[in-house]
């Protein structure tokens, strides 16, 4: 019983490092902190233009950026996709 946490790849972004999560072997709990695919009660699909994007950042980025979204992913679980879309909202 318990709880585990480990990373695997999503399936829509293909960020190596989506997290995973085991409460009491009884529920998953799945979330892209890159895409925003989530998976628990209910599941988050990202459309196809959000997949498109976190490809492309994840293409662009360094280990370093790539830690800064899942630092700041962890402060208030915001996927890095809705962060691009908000900062090129507050470009326009």
């Amino acid at each position: 019983m318990g709880s585990h946490v480990w990373a695997a790849q999503c399936p829509y972004c293909g960020f190596e490092e989506m997290i995973v999560s085991s409460y009491d072997t009884l529920y998953f709990e799945v979330n892209c902190q890159i895409c925003g695919y989530a998976i628990w009660t209910e599941e988050r699909l990202p459309n196809d233009h959000d997949v498109q994007l976190a490809k492309r950042a994840l293409s662009k980025m360094d280990d370093e950026e790539k830690g800064k979204a899942l630092e700041l992913y962890c402060e208030d679980n915001i996927p890095l996709i809705a962060r691009l879309k908000e900062n090129s909202l507050n470009e326009e």
